[in-house]
């Protein structure tokens, strides 16, 4: 996260008027540079993803006894699933994991720059889930896996442990049980220099069934290999990073509701501070936390942003959903994504873009026809929106968040 201007005007593709006042919503859809299919942004350049029909006809396609893929009749190979570098060139690695011994393959998508740094992706061939974060540490990326971590090198098309085997007190063989994750959740601060996980190894102590409540969180240091146990508890995801502070999002229980809290942990200490609870979702752009809440006693919902340096708390005005669900943004932006839903008797959603220095906002406006399948950014200005409509087929659309300010 990075420390973080502007006069909104109307824009051809969005309707926006400067906070504090009514936001009117007009299509802006035809103004938008549109592509087919689902694009998605990684690395700052977009990849064109299987569509759902790609997926669906690829399952399909299986065959029902051996479950393996059909042959496509042009190239007499398996037909496989495939994400494509839309600006770039795409290229995809297998990678084999190793453990000790031969443990699995995965698969991997990468851009490649001229100066050999490479920025590294989960493939769409892969059947199971496969999370990768990117680091430091040379050439290499970090890769969560079966419920650890791996450093991939994609010089030696080889993965293998990121984390010590055996650490205090601790013995990885021991953990046969599939529930027991050794390292989950990864995040590394800005300055490359620390790792923070989540991991319930402590089951193997306890030698119990509650293995949801034997998580805690762990840091290694990058710089000298060290791993420490910070604090007991685990989290969601890791909002953003102050420092030596992580703050994180947390899953808690309100007023019968899955709800979210923000804490912001000490990692020298270990000690954490709830800063806001009862969230419906929650994202960051340092020093703002934008949240959305929701009151089931007045049946109320509001788009708030916390300044955690202050302490100040405002909330947006102007906007009026009944509703705001998935709230997202990028380290280095600005902005804030927030999905809204206009009314409850409707399946429409708008896609709100919040400024969180200024609280402009600006709207895609959604309506009864059109799905938003995926949303996302591309880069600190840039985000990509995919909608189906109608005919069910899915586009998307390219969005400038700096255009028409």
């Amino acid at each position: 996260m990075t420390k973080r201007p502007g006069v909104l005007i109307i824009a051809v593709l969005i309707v926006a008027l400067v906070a504090f006042s009514s936001v009117t919503a007009v299509s802006p859809w035809s103004a938008l540079k549109r592509e087919k299919g689902v694009i998605v942004g990684r690395g700052g350049s977009l990849v064109t993803q299987p569509s759902q029909k790609d997926v669906q006809d690829f399952v399909q396609a299986l065959d029902r006894i051996t479950g393996r893929p059909s042959v496509d009749p042009v190239t007499g190979q398996p037909k496989q699933l495939v994400n494509k570098g839309v600006n770039r060139q795409l290229k995809t690695a297998t990678v084999d994991v190793f453990e000790g011994e031969f443990i699995g393959k995965v698969s991997v998508d990468y851009f490649e720059d001229s100066d050999g740094q490479q920025t590294v992706f989960a493939s769409a061939q892969n059947q199971r889930p496969v999370y990768i974060v990117p680091t430091p540490i040379g050439s290499k990326s970090l890769m969560e896996y079966e419920g650890s971590l791996y450093l991939i090198d994609l010089r030696e098309k080889k993965a293998s442990p990121f984390l010590s085997l055996p650490v205090s007190g601790y013995d990885k063989s021991k953990a046969k049980d599939w529930r027991i994750s050794w390292g989950t959740l990864a995040s590394v601060n800005p300055a490359g220099t620390t790792v923070l996980f989540t991991t319930n190894r402590l089951s193997l102590i306890k030698q119990d069934d509650n293995f949801d409540r034997h998580y805690q969180i762990w840091i290694k240091d990058l710089l000298t290999g060290e791993e420490r146990l910070v604090a007991d508890g685990t989290y969601q995801r890791v909002l953003g990073w102050d420092g030596d502070i992580a703050y994180l999002a947390k899953h808690e229980i309100v007023q019968e509701r899955a709800a979210e809290s923000v804490v912001a942990l000490n990692l020298s200490t270990g000690e954490q501070q709830v800063l806001l609870r009862g969230l419906v979702g929650c994202a960051a752009t340092y020093p703002f936390l934008v949240y959305t809440t929701y009151d089931s006693t007045l049946d109320v919902s509001a788009l708030e942003v916390l300044n955690i340096l202050d302490g100040s708390k405002k909330t947006i005005p102007g906007l009026k959903y009944d509703r705001y669900e998935s709230v997202a943004s990028t380290p280095g932006s600005k902005f804030v994504l927030i999905i809204a839903q206009p009314s409850r008797t409707s399946h429409a959603r708008d896609v709100v873009i919040l400024h969180t220095e200024t609280l402009q906002t600006r709207i895609l406006p959604g309506d009864e026809k059109t799905v938003f399948r995926n949303y996302g950014f591309v880069d600190a200005n840039t985000i990509t929106v995919t909608v189906a409509r109608g005919n069910n087929e899915e586009e998307t659309y390219i969005v400038g968040l700096q255009e028409g300010r």
